[in-house]
């Protein structure tokens, strides 16, 4: 049992290491990504679904205007959801306070 102890903190250094590289590895291959498929708009064939179908119609076939609206929608639920889970974690008095006393 002494071995475990002592190979413990040896372990959980190993472990951390390998998630930190592993994870640092999956952040710059999101990026790369990112980096060469926002330049180009994919072809998608005609929507299925009756909502699309009228969103495009709504905005005259432009495709490229539905990409803007959906990467608006995006940011939008992005931020409200920033928003939400930055409240939930520091309630509004706490919030003010912790402001407060570093302005």
């Amino acid at each position: 049992m002494g071995y475990v102890k002592k190979a413990a903190p040896c372990l959980r250094g190993v472990l951390r290491g390998m998630l930190f590289i592993g994870f640092s590895i999956q952040i710059l291959l999101g990026i790369c990504w990112i980096c060469c498929s926002f330049g180009q708009v994919q072809g998608f064939g005609e929507p299925d679904s009756a909502l699309y179908g009228r969103l495009l119609g709504l905005l005259g076939g432009s495709s490229a205007a539905l990409y803007i609206l959906q990467l608006a929608a995006a940011f939008l639920a992005g931020f409200l959801f920033l928003t939400f889970a930055l409240l939930f974690f520091f309630p509004l008095p706490q919030l003010l306070l912790f402001l407060k006393e570093r302005g």
